[in-house]
């Protein structure tokens, strides 16, 4: 099998979740899977992935002629499309495979290379992951969402800095929007460590933010310090995770992490850690949709709440 899913880190997680769901019930399929470079090591480090293809996303023409021409290289019993757009319509398009499967709500002209579309829920507030799973019974398959992913990355098994912070609960201020981006997660994690002085708290985010962490004995400043494997390695042997809508929070959700995401503009009904029902999948939702109406209080009410479990 083929998957088509270049980007971006949420929506990867979710494809991965759908292709262990087809691995569960299909244990000696072989799959390929074509993604950006950036996210390259983390399809490569989940075990229901056997090879990956590189999208150059920025090498231009020449380097998307150079992926067809790899994806053609190869002959495919299924091709997966789930991003549905027009690039990613003309890699189904150049692969070699008796049945190419894609979104019925494919935009930009990509539903013309596929044989088959796989419906909408019914529900119009479906999750992500939920319309991802419709992919399951176009393959003759019984819609049934396993949530637990793996990635392993070896060379990091004596890696210092994730050994001192096994166990810690860490902390993800940052999105890739501002709008969805907590003003608060500075006083919050100050009177977090304040309240748990036996735990240990992680800042993780970019250079961007290095200046905004607190600093105390129980917390970790790992702003600009760690690559995104790192931070799935740490995400998997953490405790908890509190942040915005963003990657880490279905990171999180997929290794079994507990896990508590901060949303405004966006709902949690369609992207909060999935599944949503899981009693440590815990998600704080602005009345208003503005992120500055989510109180520290209401956040340490939750991650005490989450520590319980």
């Amino acid at each position: 099998m083929l998957v088509i899913k270049p980007s971006s880190l949420g929506d990867i997680i979710h494809g991965l979740q759908i292709v262990e769901s087809i691995r569960a019930q299909s244990p000696q399929l072989h799959v390929t899977w074509v993604v950006e470079a950036a996210f390259k090591a983390v399809v490569e480090a989940c075990s229901t992935v056997d090879a990956v293809i590189v999208f150059e996303r920025k090498g231009g023409v020449a380097a998307f002629v150079r992926l067809l021409k790899k994806i053609r290289s190869q002959k495919y019993d299924t091709v997966l499309d789930l991003q549905g757009l027009a690039r990613s319509g003309l890699m189904a398009s150049a692969a070699r495979a008796e049945q190419k499967i894609g979104r019925f709500d494919a935009r930009e002209g990509a539903g013309l290379f596929y044989h088959k579309k796989v419906p909408l829920p019914v529900a119009k507030d479906s999750h992500a992951v939920e319309i991802l799973a419709k992919f399951l019974p176009a393959l003759g398959l019984k819609e049934e969402v396993v949530s637990s992913l793996r990635f392993d990355f070896p060379d990091l098994a004596n890696d210092e800095l994730l050994a001192s912070l096994k166990g810690a609960v860490l902390v993800f201020p940052e999105s890739r929007r501002a709008e969805k981006e907590w003003p608060s997660f500075a006083e919050f994690i100050q009177s977090a460590a304040q309240k748990y002085p036996d735990r240990t708290f992680a800042w993780c985010a970019s250079e961007r933010s290095v200046e905004l962490c607190p600093s105390a004995e129980n917390i970790s400043n790992l702003a600009g310090k760690t690559d995104l494997r790192q931070v799935i390695a740490l995400i998997q042997e953490a405790s908890a995770v509190v942040a915005n809508d963003s990657g880490p929070v279905h990171i999180a959700a997929a290794v079994g992490t507990p896990v508590l995401g901060l949303y405004g503009p966006t709902p949690p009904a369609l992207y909060g850690p999935y599944p949503l029902d899981k009693p440590t999948h815990l998600t704080i939702h602005s009345d208003d949709g503005n992120m500055r109406s989510i109180t520290v209080d209401q956040v340490l009410a939750a991650l005490d709440g989450l520590c319980r479990l």
